[in-house]
């Protein structure tokens, strides 16, 4: 079943768009949605790509990334470090 199954909307500002991509970026690391899953992680990606950043895109990149659709999101030594960081802090906040 294809669907769009829109939960929320996440808009950013700032005065360029380089500065706006990094805001969006930030704020998708940070958002959580639980039970479900979702396309947070590509969407960060994108936040990335060359073509978004530069503004010159189409709807046609989603048929020219395919492969960014699988592309792994594992954490490398720093993040993993940083996230149990910030989850032990949170933690004791409460």
């Amino acid at each position: 079943i294809h669907y769009d199954p829109l939960l929320s909307k996440l808009i950013v500002h700032d005065k360029t768009r380089e500065a706006a991509l990094l805001k969006l970026g930030q704020a998708l690391d940070e958002y959580v949605i639980d039970g479900i899953t979702t396309n947070l992680s590509f969407l960060h990606l994108l936040t990335r790509h060359s073509g978004v950043m530069d503004g010159d895109y189409t709807t046609k990149l989603l048929d020219t990334w395919p492969d960014k659709f699988q592309e792994s999101t594992a954490l490398d030594k720093d993040e993993i470090s940083q996230l149990a960081a910030l989850a032990s802090a949170r933690y004791f906040q409460k």
